[in-house]
């Protein structure tokens, strides 16, 4: 029976690893069912519940003989097993035996807890700290609970209880739970402080912990406990000081990877995709040399390549790379066999990822399930393979691995089964679902992404007032990470129509390609743009290539180029520059991206829906382009955006979360698409969801017929066609038509006002006076093009003529300098690089050159002052700068373009 104690004690103190050790060799030794309990219990809490799930049954061969102790242990069992029913009433009947048994009173807390009975729950807890003071990790629980629960005068003096009992057991417990006891204290004086606004205690306490740090363990602790603070501080909603402290402790600890992987994901949250990666690279160079690097810097390897899978496809390819280099590396040391097993899981996966990712579904298939041969029951495993089954249009297979998931993580897999339609009937599922939604998390008070799937699930049953209510909740959460200006998008809406008139494609003639392979889709979001796509693309000449980021790259890439020559222009601004050598550069360069898809297609679809935006670029770049504009019912259109969870972060769909701003946006998509109909009558197709469901042979003939293609009768079959889908879309084209949707607005109507408002609000932009017009185009790029032939006269009549209408262009007052100090004109060229200098202060070789000019034409070194401080130069910029003032000369207007080209 000592033995048996032991185990005990290590439940008790969660320290399951140690659990799973002992309790095997226990059960060699005793042969007592209690062991096969305990090991059930540890193994279920360290990932490994199919065999959890075996050692509770072999145990359960003798249940007959048990005292009520080891009908204790088979309740956390049970517990840990997920199994809820089977528990509760294992829990019911013991309680109604025995009046005393503080370890029961906690573990039917615990219980009560997980289905939603909080206030009974913290009646077991207060019952088994009366029957028990001396047990620390229930007390430290329930101590918790109360914190959560805003009842800090109760919560006080518990502490402090659990402060003599930690000192009073000192004597007597081995060092590793004694650390595990005076850690959870810490834990919870820490929560005590964050949700009672005592910052300043909190951060006092923290700062005098880490500078007594004088070894690796209270290294580690330290970085624990600030974790644990950022984290109860982003529970709060004090996500900008959670942030703060991990800065300011970041060079403390500046090789942890804990804290490091804790600010990447606290900025992830928040949308900063970027920020993040590059504090897991930081710290990774940290680590860079190291002879024994670490899990933990796998770690930041395996997070690295997650982070970068949707935006940067070869930093993800990298460092999934990275991962698995430093997997093998480990594995030639001698790791734990669960260690081994787990870290080559991980890698596994996200290699498999990667290749999902790059739609190479049957390697990363094999990878996935390689994953799951090392970790029977590794739910992101699971989970990854799932959603590429989704994608794949394997619905049945999708939902086979959600239902494995339900062994590990019974939450997580009611949602991926409510995103593949398959709806929970019981209400035990929703209410855990519930529960996990309002739980605090580093999102927040609330997780956004659960409640959005609840709000589907209660629209199921028929109860919309409650699933409007889940939606409204899950909106409201979403949008504190959302910067989103509705105003600012209806003045770019304005200068869009602006830029892009008739007078432009009047005065910039061959400025594209003559090729009709790209087609455009469009629409707003959730107008059935996939739908309309998956028609198509079933045609044998036609290529469905999904969402692509093409257009908007190329928005990017001119942002930039603007940015880099300081023009102080922005887009669309600027396309009125853009010579035909550059467009036509720019749109080869499309076409050669979009050829790769399909290299014998006659159509090539990109279904962005928001390129209802960029058509006059489209039509720029490609005269003879096809736009396909989708439309629905605009109040259809407005719940199914508020149902849905784009994850949004800072712009894009950030107008999705509020009906108001969905309203105004549905007014600037009418009043753009009338613009580009009146511009483009002959090329745009407009088509209605309703009418495609109301009869999809007779809105397919037409759609085919506009691109001048014949029937096929496969494009109706849309359902069964063999190809991915990633959008929100992804399981409706998977059915056949169906017209439930139609009208769906009315379930909602009495909530719509705030629709109507935005809506029918007055199109108003702000002044555009501003925004000029250029007479021609090419004029920076053309001069720079003189200036390397030489033809200085003709150069500085092109760069003046851009600095007649753009005094303030860095480039051209640079480009102008330069001709006049050829020109032995010092004093004026100087003063137009110095200018040039300030509009551009990260241009360092601009810098440089105003410094040998200074050299060179005798200005004094006073003039040193002048320069503005140096700005390392941006990743990707391209410098038009000279080696030498009196030989050499900037790129010429082709190099220029080149250059641009490649950026974007």
């Amino acid at each position: 029976m000592v033995a048996i104690e032991i185990l005990r004690q290590l439940s008790a103190n969660l320290q399951f690893d140690l659990l799973v050790q002992h309790a095997e060799a226990a059960w060699q030794d005793t042969q007592e069912p209690a062991c096969l309990l305990h090991l059930a219990l540890g193994l279920s809490q360290t990932g490994y519940s199919q065999q959890a799930g075996e050692a509770y049954r072999q145990a359960c061969e003798t249940r007959d003989s048990w005292d009520l102790a080891t009908q204790v242990d088979e309740l956390a069992a049970l517990i840990g097993l997920q199994q809820q029913d089977k528990a509760l009433v294992l829990a019911e009947r013991l309680i109604a035996k025995t009046h005393d048994h503080y370890r029961l009173y906690s573990l039917y807390g615990l219980l009560l807890l997980e289905l939603g009975a909080r206030a009974k729950a913290l009646e077991q807890f207060q019952r088994a700290s009366e029957t028990s003071p001396a047990d620390i990790i229930s007390n430290a629980t329930f101590a918790s609970l109360l914190i959560e629960d805003g009842h800090f005068e109760r919560a006080e003096p518990l502490i402090r209880r659990l402060k003599d009992e930690i000192q009073q057991q000192a004597g007597s417990q081995p060092e590793n739970v004694r650390r595990i006891q005076r850690l959870s204290l810490a834990k919870i004086q820490i929560q005590f402080w964050a949700a009672s606004n005592q910052f300043a205690a909190a951060e006092e306490w923290l700062s005098s912990q880490c500078r007594s740090a004088d070894d690796d363990a209270h290294n580690t602790t330290c970085i624990e406990l600030l974790c644990h603070y950022a984290r109860q501080l982003a529970q709060h909603e004090h996500h900008e000081q959670a942030e703060e402290l991990l800065r300011r402790f970041s060079p403390v600890f500046s090789q942890s990877p804990a804290l490091h992987l804790l600010l990447a994901e606290l900025l992830q949250l928040q949308g900063r995709y970027a920020q993040a990666a590059n504090v897991l690279r930081k710290c990774l160079a940290l680590h860079t040399g190291q002879k024994n690097p670490g899990i933990g810097v796998l770690e930041l390897w395996i997070q690295l390549t997650l982070l970068s899978l949707q935006r940067f496809d070869g930093q993800a390819r990298y460092a999934a790379q990275q991962a698995q280099a430093l997997c093998e590396e480990l594995l030639k040391h001698q790791l734990a066999p669960d260690q081994d097993a787990l870290i080559q899981a991980k890698t596994l996966h996200v290699q498999a990822m990667v290749k999902s990712q790059e739609q190479m579904f049957d390697q990363s298939e094999r990878l996935f399930k390689s994953a799951l041969q090392q970790k029977q029951d590794f739910t992101p495993a699971l989970q990854g393979l799932g959603q590429q089954y989704m994608q794949q249009g394997k619905i049945q297979a999708a939902v086979g691995c959600f239902e494995q998931i339900k062994t590990q993580d019974a939450v997580k897999a009611t949602a991926a089964l409510i995103n593949a339609r398959q709806y929970p009937t019981d209400d035990l599922s929703l209410a855990q679902l519930d529960r996990a939604a309002q739980e605090p998390s580093l999102e927040g008070k609330v997780k956004a992404a659960l409640l959005f799937q609840l709000a589907h699930a209660w629209e199921h049953r028929g109860d919309f007032h409650r699933a409007f209510g889940y939606a409204r909740q899950a909106n409201a959460a979403s949008r504190k990470f959302i910067s989103y200006n509705a105003q600012q998008h209806r003045n770019t809406c304005a200068r869009i129509r602006m830029r892009f008139c008739k007078a432009l494609f009047e005065h910039r003639p061959e400025h594209g390609l003559d090729t009709s392979l790209p087609v455009y889709i469009v629409g707003m979001p959730r107008s059935g743009t996939t739908l309309v796509e998956q028609i198509l693309a079933g045609h044998s000449q036609v290529f469905g290539a999904g969402e692509l980021g093409i257009v908007p790259q190329v928005k990017q890439g001119l942002q930039r180029w603007e940015r880099h020559v300081g023009s102080g222009r922005d887009y669309p601004d600027c396309m009125d520059d853009l010579g035909a050598g550059v467009s036509q550069g720019i749109a080869r360069k499309m076409l050669e991206e979009l050829t790769e898809f399909a290299p014998d297609a006659r159509y090539v679809i990109d279904k962005l829906p928001h390129n209802f935006e960029n058509i006059g670029l489209i039509k720029f770049l490609f005269p003879k382009a096809k736009i396909i504009s989708v439309r629905r019912d605009p109040r259809d259109i407005a719940i199914s955006n508020y149902f849905t969870d784009f994850h949004a972060k800072h712009g894009g769909m950030g107008y999705a979360y509020d009906l108001e701003h969905i309203g105004e946006q549905l007014a600037d998509h009418n009043l753009l698409m009338h613009h580009w109909r009146q511009l483009f009558p002959e090329d745009i197709l407009e088509v209605h969801y309703e009418d495609v469901v109301d009869n999809l042979e007779a809105s397919t003939r037409r759609m085919l017929a506009f691109l001048d293609l014949r029937w096929e009768p496969q494009t109706t079959a849309f359902d069964s066609l063999q190809r991915p889908i990633k959008t929100a879309s992804v399981w409706q084209v998977r059915q056949p038509v169906y017209k439930s949707s139609k009208a769906k607005w009315r379930r909602y109507a009495e909530e719509l006002e705030p629709l109507i408002r935005g809506a029918n609000k007055k199109i108003q932009a702000d002044s555009m006076e501003d925004m000029i017009t250029l007479p021609e185009p090419g004029l920076f790029t053309q001069g720079v093009e003189l200036f390397r032939q030489a033809r200085l006269d003709a150069a500085e009549l092109s760069l003046k003529k851009m600095l007649h209408h753009v005094p303030g262009h860095g480039g051209a007052n640079y480009m102008v300098g330069l001709i006049y100090l050829r020109k032995n004109h010092p004093e004026e060229g100087i003063a137009l690089l110095e200018k040039a200098v300030k509009t551009c202060p990260w241009q360092q070789e601009w810098q440089d050159n105003l410094q040998k000019a200074y050299r060179l034409y005798g200005q004094p070194s006073e003039n040193e002052s002048q320069k503005p401080p140096a700005v390392a130069e941006i990743p990707g910029d391209r410098p038009l700068a000279i080696d030498n003032l009196d030989t050499a000369a900037p790129p010429a207007a082709g190099a220029v373009s080149d250059g641009f080209l490649h950026e974007i």
